[in-house]
């Protein structure tokens, strides 16, 4: 049993080091979604998204120790959370745990918080882009034609700026 624990300490340290990075990597896209840096926020996501395929492997991880440590229980259980496998340890063990559990908690809420500047940003930018494709495609230029005759056609040639030719 101990060394699941020790085993969940580690999973949940190396959790904390992969939000820290998170978070890191969060403030630099809002850095370059302000810059308006297409390249730099592609890069950012990148990271990103790594990142977030590396925490669902730990939390995973982390799942089935959790499982083990209630499967090793008294009585035996099929899944435990992390709340109630602490339980099992006398208060003195607990307070590591519990120090990385609080860690990890701020660690996610300022990720929200930054995640949450960074999607409003982005959805701004899209709206902006939209509606410039909107003027852009209403925006149309009358044009006279003529017949073969010589004569001008009395129907007008519409065509927006998009594919107008100069």
């Amino acid at each position: 049993m101990d060394k699941l624990f020790e085993d969940l300490k580690t999973v949940l340290t190396d959790e904390l080091t992969l939000h820290s990075e998170l978070v890191n990597a969060a403030e630099k896209m809002n850095h370059a979604i302000k810059e308006k840096n297409v390249e730099a926020v592609h890069s950012m996501t990148g990271i990103y998204d790594s990142i977030i395929g590396q925490i669902d492997t730990l939390e995973a991880k982390r799942l089935e120790i959790c499982d083990g440590i209630a499967q090793k229980g008294n009585p035996p259980k099929k899944h435990m959370t992390l709340q109630s496998a602490l339980t099992l340890l006398s208060k003195k063990e607990q307070e590591p745990f519990f120090d990385l559990r609080k860690a990890l908690k701020d660690k996610v809420n300022s990720l929200s918080r930054i995640n949450t500047a960074n999607e409003l940003m982005l959805n701004e930018t899209l709206l902006a882009v939209s509606k410039k494709f909107e003027l852009i495609t209403h925006f149309e230029v009358k044009k006279g034609s003529y017949k073969n005759t010589g004569t001008m056609d009395t129907a007008t040639v519409r065509r927006n700026i998009v594919n107008q030719i100069v």
